[in-house]
């Protein structure tokens, strides 16, 4: 199949026609410095602290609910942002 040929299963579907516009890197190397540092800061280090917290507050409860929302919210994150 070549590039533009409407037998391609993803070629009209909505994450496909969406990533091209909301997915562009071409000025990447613009990004300013303390950008960088403070979203690899959250990232690496705030979120892990962040979840760290929630699942020892989890714990300290008797019921299970809360844990099986975190788990749907994970799994719902990873559903959006892989495919």
């Amino acid at each position: 199949m070549q590039r533009g040929d409407s037998r391609v299963p993803w070629a009209g579907s909505i994450p496909a026609r969406l990533s091209v516009r909301l997915l562009d890197f071409e000025f990447h190397d613009t990004t300013a410095r303390w950008a960088v540092y403070a979203y690899s800061t959250s990232y690496f280090i705030l979120f892990p602290v962040l979840a760290a917290g929630v699942l020892i507050a989890l714990a300290r409860r008797r019921e299970i609910g809360p844990f099986r929302v975190l788990c749907l919210a994970v799994a719902i994150d990873y559903a959006i942002s892989l495919p």
